[in-house]
Parts: C-alpha cells; sequence; structure tokens
C-alpha cells in the first residue's frame, strides 16, 4: 500500500509529469496572454467594422449629390409642368411674362 501513495502526488491525485505541473507564475502568464488575445481579437474586429462603415459611408456621399441633383431636376420640371396651362391660357404677352 505504501508504493501506491509513492507515485501519487502530495495532492492525493495521479502523478503526472514533471512538464505539465505548472506554477502559479505560469498560470498567470497563460491567464494573461488569454485575456490579451481576447482584447486583440476584439480590437480587429472594431477595426474590420469601422472600416466597412467608412466603405459604406463613402458610397452613399459617392450616390446623393447626384441624387439630390435629379431631385432638385425634377421638381424645377414639376414646377415647368403646372404652370403650362396657365401659359396656354394667356390672352397676350404680358399675361405670359407675369405667368
Amino acid at each position: 500500500m505504501r508504493a501506491a501513495t509513492a507515485s501519487q502526488t502530495e495532492t492525493g491525485g495521479p502523478a503526472t509529469p514533471r512538464a505539465w505541473r505548472l506554477g502559479v507564475r505560469a498560470r498567470l502568464l497563460l491567464a494573461f496572454l488569454g485575456i490579451s488575445g481576447f482584447a486583440v481579437l476584439a480590437a480587429a474586429a472594431g477595426i474590420y467594422a469601422v472600416q466597412q462603415v467608412g466603405a459604406r459611408l463613402e458610397m452613399v456621399d459617392a450616390h446623393v449629390p447626384p441624387t439630390l441633383t435629379s431631385l432638385e431636376l425634377s421638381r424645377s420640371a414639376e414646377r415647368i409642368i403646372a404652370a403650362a396651362p396657365a401659359l396656354v391660357a394667356a390672352a397676350d404677352r404680358q399675361r405670359r411674362d407675369e405667368v
């Protein structure tokens, strides 16, 4: 029975190789590296998201001015079309100039 006890560690568990027993320093280092890795991944995801939003904003900036110009042109055409019956109904040149 004493031989079985000699092959166990002080904690009562089965014997493990020396390489797998980590000290407090190694455990803290692994925890720090793990947490730092998550922070790096989160930063990379944030940078990627900001770049994607920036690309979409550039696309919107490229398409908005022509859209606004065409909207203004459409409104001008509506005003001209709305004035057409009044121009046709005008009896003389002075009335047409007023319209």
